[in-house]
Parts: structure tokens; sequence; C-alpha cells
């Protein structure tokens, strides 16, 4: 009860800060479809498949912040500090790494996508790299659970990218001012997330440790996981994309926009809910009534966001993608589109929890419900009212996989068969070596 009412403040705070980012994300959308015409189909599968990168990095987020909020417990907030300046160079040297790899397969996607250039492609790498240095700034800042600092991170992030892209599609930029305003504002959320960060003290005890292997499969395994959650995403878009063309996926874009709007709505719940998460672990805790508790959230938010949806479409449609010939016809699509979303929604907050429990077999999971979706949508891909059903039927699928594997697991224990990944020491005691074993940190 204690910790329910200490996450409180936390939760409204994060419904607060991603309110703004997410309301400026309609903003800039709203701008850009009304600005770029045909052009939007280009702008909304580059973002698409950055944001599978992104949400690819996104594990990786989740892996450190799982880290940080371990080293704060048992280093102290100097804990973080250590853990930053030990994955310095590393992660620039990963940066690198993954720059040079997007790079090659450049031409295979620009072909797939019948991108119209490279440099369009190359603004898209600009905008990956540019978030994962701001993801991993901010899992820092997540697992200090410092929300305050987090929140106005994303607010500047948001405020940004859409006065960037104002000023630079008005400056004549189009699809790339666009592109570019992602790149401004994820350094600018970046920035904001430095001071307390730079203000932390040095260690109070040595850091958990983890062999090189552990770490690399642990990290990997979330990377995994969140990038085949991403796919869920966004697959429907480059199907209609490769076989549609520009103007269906002009249209089918802009329907997914509106209707995709619910899949926001778990961002400020998994936020509080992977440090917390990872914390009650590191405590020896159960940590399914987070879950629980996460889906009643956004499930509430899920209901109004949906009924607001289904009663106004046509105006919520116009507002989000402005009066654009063809908008107003999308209402059926929108509405079917967004039952669809909602199972895809809850399924989010599952994810997150089962990451941050490191469930193995979430993976498996993940790869059963892909395939199957990229098979369907392969077999039925005719008309939009098709691929949406492909879209609602494999969330629904992988919604009821999810559950049912939180339901019966036994979480948090603190031993190695329960999921490891827990503190050897008791609560509120440093614990400055790891047992054999023990999965620690």
């Amino acid at each position: 009860m204690a910790e329910a009412r200490r996450l409180a403040p936390a939760y409204l705070w994060m419904l607060a800060s991603t309110g703004v980012l997410n309301l400026a994300m309609v903003l800039y959308h709203r701008f850009a479809s009304a600005s770029l015409g045909e052009g939007y189909a280009q702008l909304a599968v580059v973002l698409g498949l950055t944001n599978i990168s992104v949400v690819v990095s996104g594990g990786l987020a989740a892996y450190t912040a799982k880290v940080f909020a371990a080293d704060a417990i048992a280093a102290g907030a100097g804990g973080v500090r250590a853990r930053l300046g030990r994955i310095a160079v590393p992660f620039g040297l990963g940066l690198l790494a993954l720059a040079a790899l997007l790079a090659a397969g450049g031409p295979l996607l620009i072909s797939y996508l019948r991108l119209p250039g490279g440099t369009i492609y190359a603004a898209g790498v600009a905008i990956v790299l540019a978030i994962l240095l701001e993801s991993a700034v901010r899992s820092a800042v997540q697992g200090l659970q410092r929300f305050g600092a987090l929140g106005w991170s994303l607010v500047a992030e948001g405020a940004g990218r859409v006065g960037l892209c104002a000023a630079l599609v008005a400056a004549g930029l189009g699809v790339h001012g666009a592109l570019l305003a992602w790149v401004g504002a994820a350094l600018l959320g970046t920035l904001l997330c430095v001071p307390p960060l730079a203000a932390l003290p040095r260690p109070t005890a040595p850091l958990l440790s983890q062999g090189s292997r552990q770490r690399l499969a642990d990290a990997a395994f979330d990377a995994a996981c969140l990038g085949l959650l991403s796919l869920l995403y966004y697959l429907d878009l480059f199907v209609i994309k490769h076989h549609g063309g520009d103007a269906v996926a002009a249209s089918y874009s802009r329907a997914a926009l509106v209707a995709k709007c619910l899949l926001y709505a778990p961002s400020a719940v998994v936020l509080v809910l992977l440090p917390a998460v990872a914390a009650a672990r590191a405590a020896g805790r159960d940590p399914r009534p987070l879950l629980y508790k996460a889906l009643g959230v956004t499930a509430a938010i899920l209901a109004l966001g949906l009924a607001v949806i289904l009663l106004l479409t046509e105006p919520v449609a116009v507002l989000l993608c402005g009066d654009v010939a063809g908008v107003r016809a999308l209402a059926p699509l929108i509405r079917s589109m967004a039952w669809a979303v909602v199972p895809l929604a809850l399924y989010q907050i599952v994810v997150f929890h089962q990451v941050a429990v490191s469930q193995k077999s979430l993976i498996l999971q993940e790869i059963v419900v892909v395939v199957l979706y990229v098979a369907v949508l392969e077999l039925w891909h005719d008309t939009p009212e098709q691929v949406v059903a492909c879209l609602g039927v494999c969330a629904t699928m992988a919604l009821a996989m999810g559950l049912g594997t939180a339901a019966v697991r036994r979480a948090g224990s603190g031993r190695a068969g329960a999921g490891g990944l827990a503190v050897s020491s008791p609560p509120g005691r440093n614990n400055t070596s790891c047992r054999s074993g023990r999965r620690d940190w």
C-alpha cells in the first residue's frame, strides 16, 4: 500500500508529461499530413522504420534502466554515476557500429520502401542515433526513479519536435525537415537529463558485478523482445506501402495515425512500471501486483481514448490529419483499427513487465505471433480492412499468451529458478558481492 502511494504521484506526472509529448506528436503529424501531401507516406514509413530501430534500442534502454535501478539499491545514487562511467566508451563504439550497419542496409531498404533518395534514409539513421543517445541518458534518470527530470525531458522533446518541424518545413525542407526535427528534439531531451546526472555523488559501495556474457545475453534479450513488439506496430504500414504505393499508403497511414494514438496510452505507465518492477525484484518482492495495477490504469486510459475515437471519428481525423481530401471517408477504417489496437496497447504493459522480470519465454511467444502476423499479412493484404483484421487477431492472441504466462509464473522470489536478477542481501541493505548460482546485476 505504501508503494502504491509512493508511485501514484509518479504515475500522474508521467501521464501529464507523456500527455504533452503525445499531444506534440499529434500536432507534428497533423502539420506534416497537411503540408506534405503524398510525401507524408514517405515520412510515415521512414518513421516506422526508425521506430523499429528505436524500440530495439529501447530494449537496451530497458535493460540499462534495470541495471541502474539495482545499482541505486546496492551502491546508492552514486552507483549510477559509476555505471555511466563504465559504459560510456562501449556505448560510443556501439553507436559507430550501428551507423555502419544501417548504412550497409540502406540500399535494400530504400528499394523496398520505394524512397525517392538516400538523403531521406540518412535522416532516418540520424534519428536512430540521436534517440539512442537520449534513451541511454534517460534510462539512468529512470533507474534512479527521478521522474521529475524525466518528465521535463519528455516535455522538452515534444515541444522541440513541433517547433522544429514547423520551422524546417516552412523553410522548404519538406520531408527532410520533418525528419530532422526528430533529431533536434532528441538532443534537446538529452540535455534536460544531464543536470541531475552531473550532480550525482560518488558510490557508497562497490557495484554489483555480472559476467560479460550474461550482460550481453540479457541486453540482447530485452532488445529482441521490444524489437519484435515493434513489428506488431508497423508491419501493416510496410505491407501497405510495398503493395499499394504512395496514394493508398498515405490514406492508410492517416487512418493509422488516428487509431494508433491508443498505443501511446501505456507510455506513461511503462516509464514507472519498469524501474518499479526492477526495484521490487532487487528487493525480493513479488512484482506481479505492479503488473495488474498498471493494466488497470492503462485499461482506463484506453477506454476513454476509444470512446472519443468511436464517437467523434471524423472530427478527430480532421484534427489529427488536417482536412485533406478523403480523410472523412476513412472513418469506418479508423473505427475498426481502433478496436484492433486495444489488445496491442495492453500487450505493451505485459511485455514491459516480462522484460523487467526477464521472463525468457516471452521471446518465443513474440516470435510465434510475429511469424503468424507476417504469414497472414502476405495472404490477406488486398484491402485495408483485411490488414486491420490481421492486426486485431494477432494482437489478441499475443495478449492472451502474455497474460497466461504472467498469471502462472511465480516471480520475484530472489531464486535463480524464479527468474534471478535479485540482489542477495535483504531489502534496504547494500549488497557488495555476487553469490554463486545467482544472476545478480
